[in-house]
């Protein structure tokens, strides 16, 4: 059932006002943090459609090294912000760049440029990630 209300909801990716419609049992605030619970299966299907996925391989198992390299990156991106506990919106902001330009670089979109590698690096550092 709540997969059904996460797919038939219209999301922005910077945007989960959404969620404020959804009844006060979803959730549960522990000091002074919001969280959401969500069975594994939806927790799953959330995030497959929240990572970029593995450029196909050619018949002899190759993948397109760009393509290949951007999508471990955004993978590895998406996980330490996870890990340092960041928002999007809060890294993006540690990092001086849009939530929007960091979307588009944590599904593997578009690749960030040196200084702002140096920058997510440097916010996710601090943060502890």
């Amino acid at each position: 059932m709540a997969s059904a209300a996460l797919k038939s909801a219209p999301v922005d990716t910077a945007d989960f006002s959404f969620w404020d419609d959804w009844p006060e049992t979803v959730g549960t605030t522990i000091a002074g943090t919001r969280y959401v619970v969500l069975p594994e299966a939806v927790f799953r299907e959330v995030i497959a459609d929240a990572i970029p996925q593995l450029p196909p391989a050619d018949r002899k198992g190759n993948r397109p090294a760009v393509e290949f390299c951007r999508v471990i990156n955004a993978w590895d991106l998406f996980r330490t912000r996870l890990v340092g506990g960041l928002t999007r919106a809060e890294l993006a902001k540690r990092a001086k760049i849009s939530a929007a330009k960091l979307a588009r670089i944590e599904r593997g979109e578009i690749d960030p440029t040196i200084a702002e590698t140096d920058r997510l690096d440097a916010a996710l550092t601090a943060a502890g990630a």
